[in-house]
This record gives structure tokens, C-alpha cells and sequence, in this order.
């Protein structure tokens, strides 16, 4: 019986090597994955992408017309979007 004893605890030590090296290579296959998913996330762009319709997308063609007219009248682009965006919000039938 002391025989059987010693085999078997032995047989039980490799079992549970082998199941922690699979677990282990499970998990960082899954670590991976998930690794290249939030990568893909990232590498989306913004909504800005998405289609407007409408009324939206006559007020953004505006604001960029707009942005473009004060660039090329030598502002920089920050204050050429400040004055654009305040012009647009002073006079709303011309969305």
C-alpha cells in the first residue's frame, strides 16, 4: 500500500502541472485577444466619421465655410472656429 500511495501522489503532481500550464496558455491567449480589441477601439476614428443629414450637415458645411473665409483673411484657426461658431450663433437662418 505504500507503494500505491507514493504513485499515485506523484501521478496526481504532474496532472496538476500540466492543467496549470494549460490554464496559464489559456489565459494569456485570452489576455491577447483582449489586448487587440482595445487596440482596434482605439484605432477607430471619432463619430465625426458618421454621415449628417439634414440640417446638421448644412450648419457644419456652413462652419466650415466659415472657418475657411476668416483663415484665408489671415486668422489663425482657433480664432477663425471662435468667430465662425459666433457668427452661426448670431444668425440662425443661416444654418
Amino acid at each position: 500500500m505504500a507503494k500505491r500511495t507514493t504513485y499515485m501522489a506523484a501521478k496526481s503532481s504532474q496532472n496538476v502541472s500540466k492543467t496549470s500550464f494549460r490554464v496559464i496558455k489559456k489565459q494569456t491567449k485570452e489576455r491577447a485577444v483582449a489586448e487587440k480589441a482595445a487596440t482596434k477601439k482605439a484605432k477607430r476614428p471619432s463619430n465625426t466619421a458618421t454621415t449628417l443629414i439634414g440640417r446638421e450637415a448644412r450648419r457644419e458645411e456652413r462652419f466650415r465655410e466659415l472657418v475657411a473665409w476668416y483663415t484665408l483673411q489671415g486668422v489663425d484657426e482657433a480664432t477663425a472656429k471662435r468667430r465662425a461658431h459666433d457668427e452661426m450663433h448670431d444668425d440662425p437662418q443661416k444654418e
